[in-house]
């Protein structure tokens, strides 16, 4: 009987050095060995686009689109129509404005994914801190109870309290890995961690400048121009084959109402570089405001930090002021997304390529050239 004992527990320790093996070479193992890639928001961006599958769909058809249009140019070679030309050019410069409107959604959904990621680290932070001062407060309440200065009612409430900042630390921990395994199969790195925010860049804006780039690049208006430009042409078809009157008028006013929808887009799309523009200046207010309360928090954070090492006020005050920096910290990051958010949207509206955007790469830039 003993020596099938020491049979079994040699084949255990067998099984189990089997075991640990398999899961060293386990395809998923390595990879939890690894070091995390730190990865700014930046190159999170270029991971995202790069393996964003409905982004080389469209970039699929959008080739498609260029070969239509390099048909469409070389059969009109033939019958040198002046129309079939433009409309062409109408479509192909609708696609490729489409093309850009996408790209230009999944740079700043994922700009804004990684700034809310570091804030959801920092909520974990401060969550962490909390439960230690609850915990903190749930001794000195039993230390109370057992000096018998104090009942057992406090020593309840002190436990509550405790389990309390628990949960909320739990679901603040779920929800940060739920995020982080979001952008991780978004980007397709699974173990990452996030690096260097991006900085504040100052960005100018001239509406009047930039509202022909804005046109150029608006299907929109690529569809009112096409259709105030057809309309045109049958009016002229109509007068050439020498149409009756009644149906050249009916052709003129469809020439009106295209000049007026056409007036419209152009009308509303200014309004909306003018509200960008708007929006642009207003959140950089907003940032230096979060940026002098961050500084203000760090300093109180410090002279804090100061008087308690000199005894006269307790780690709990150490606490509570490092948990209201880590609060500005995430304020700040923000009211920063917050403006990078709307000086990518003014650079999508007059089509600039959002990969190259001032924001995202750094450097000084003036909206009139955009």
């Amino acid at each position: 009987m003993r020596k099938r004992k020491e049979r079994r527990s040699a084949w255990a320790g067998v099984a189990s050095v089997l075991l640990l093996l398999g899961m060293w070479c386990a395809p998923g193992y390595a990879a939890e060995a690894q070091e995390p890639v730190v990865l700014t928001p930046s190159e999170i961006v270029e991971l995202g686009l790069e393996a964003d599958a409905n982004l080389k769909i469209a970039k699929l058809n959008l080739d498609n689109a260029e070969i239509a249009y390099q048909r469409n140019v070389a059969n009109n070679l033939l019958v040198n129509s002046a129309q079939a030309a433009f409309n062409a050019e109408v479509e192909w410069k609708r696609a490729q404005a489409n093309y850009q409107g996408q790209v230009a959604d999944a740079v700043i959904s994922l700009l804004q994914q990684a700034i809310d990621l570091r804030r959801a680290e920092l909520r974990a932070q401060v969550e962490e801190i909390r439960i230690s001062l609850a915990r903190l407060e749930y001794e000195r309440a039993r230390e109370r109870v057992r000096a018998g200065i104090a009942n057992e009612d406090s020593l309840v409430e002190a436990e509550l309290a405790l389990v309390g900042r628990e949960l909320e630390f739990d679901e603040v921990s779920i929800s940060l890995e739920n995020q982080r395994e979001s952008l991780a199969n978004r980007i397709g790195v699974r173990h990452f961690s996030l690096g260097a925010m991006p900085e504040f860049m100052p960005y100018s804006v001239d509406v009047e400048a930039a509202l022909p780039k804005a046109l150029e690049s608006s299907a929109d208006w690529l569809d009112s121009r096409a259709g105030v430009e057809n309309a045109r042409r049958e009016v002229e078809r109509l007068n050439l084959e020498g149409a009756p009157p009644l149906d050249i008028r009916q052709a003129e006013n469809h020439v009106a109402i295209a000049e007026i929808r056409l007036a419209s887009v152009e009308r509303q799309l200014k309004e909306s570089l003018e509200s960008a523009a708007r929006t642009i200046n207003r959140t950089a207010v907003n940032y230096e405001i979060a940026v002098r309360q961050l500084e203000l928090a760090q300093r109180r954070l410090a002279i804090t930090q100061r008087q308690a090492e000199a005894g006269f006020v307790t780690q709990d005050t150490v606490s509570n002021a490092r948990i209201q920096a880590l609060e500005a910290e995430s304020a700040r990051l923000e009211a920063l997304k917050n403006y990078l958010v709307a000086v990518l949207n003014f650079e999508k509206l007059i089509g600039a390529d959002l990969r190259e955007s001032v924001v995202l790469r750094g450097g000084p830039h003036d909206g009139e050239a955009s």
